[in-house]
């Protein structure tokens, strides 16, 4: 149980009361929180009560079938806000609906977080403030040749502003920073779409060159084909779509 207090100044909107679940062996944040199982006749489930109210924990992440020893996944948080704001004390009980002999249901902790709401867009700043080094920026300079990305994001299909990839991807072909963002915020996994190489904030590596030459061309990108990475010193070179013209002939025009 925990008692409130409130700053001088009142809660800041942004300000935000958050549960996670952690492993309890590391305080591992990627463990999630426990899956309901059928034991019998019964389910066996956890159940959180935030001041007396039942909430739903949320769904763990979903990887998709041989990726889950790449995955890199963050638990889902439970934003508790509304429970415990307007309350003077702040009680949490963590129960189960059955309980078994001589089993373990769940081996973890759930934690409290007071945390400040920080925007997508906000992040993605940060990002690109950083100039983030890596091997993935280091292959765009040294001995690249005539290797071809699209100047379209892979997830979106819409053109890229801010390229992206993982600093352990293979590939130079981009994806777009703010909507990677969202996909792995939504979806807690945080991997490269393309090639499932970790893709955490602090992994993320900028394409500067291509992001500069985009900016410059960006009335002209919905007509770019390919981008073609070249060798230092030189300019990017562009593969343009090629015009589809159709001929129409005996065009009768009726009055």
């Amino acid at each position: 149980m925990a008692v409130r207090e409130t700053p001088a100044g009142g809660f800041s909107p942004s300000r935000r009361v958050l549960l996670a679940p952690l492993s309890g062996e590391c305080y591992n944040h990627g463990s999630g929180w426990m899956e309901p199982f059928q034991f019998g006749d019964s389910t066996i489930a956890m159940e959180l009560v935030v001041n007396g109210a039942k909430v739903v924990t949320p769904c763990n992440p979903s990887v998709p079938s041989g990726r889950e020893g790449v995955a890199v996944k963050s638990s889902p948080v439970l934003d508790i806000t509304d429970n415990v704001l307007d309350k003077e004390l702040f009680s949490l009980q963590v129960l189960f609906t059955e309980l078994i002999d001589d089993m373990a249901l769940w081996e973890g902790v759930v934690v409290v977080l007071y945390v400040e709401r920080v925007g997508v867009d906000e992040i993605a700043q940060q990002i690109v403030s950083n100039y983030h080094f890596s091997p993935a920026n280091k292959r765009e300079v040294d001995g690249v040749v005539d290797v071809q990305v699209r100047a379209v994001c892979p997830i979106t299909c819409l053109p890229l502003a801010v390229p992206v990839r993982a600093a352990e991807c293979e590939h130079l072909q981009c994806v777009e920073l703010r909507s990677m963002l969202i996909h792995c915020c939504r979806t807690n996994v945080w991997n490269c779409p393309l090639c499932w190489a970790p893709m955490t904030p602090r992994t993320i590596a900028v394409n500067y060159r291509l992001k500069e030459w985009l900016e410059l061309n960006k009335d002209d990108i919905t007509r770019v084909d390919f981008i073609v990475e070249t060798p230092p010193g030189s300019a990017l070179r562009v593969v343009w779509k090629k015009e589809d013209f159709k001929e129409v002939d005996n065009v009768d025009a009726i009055e």
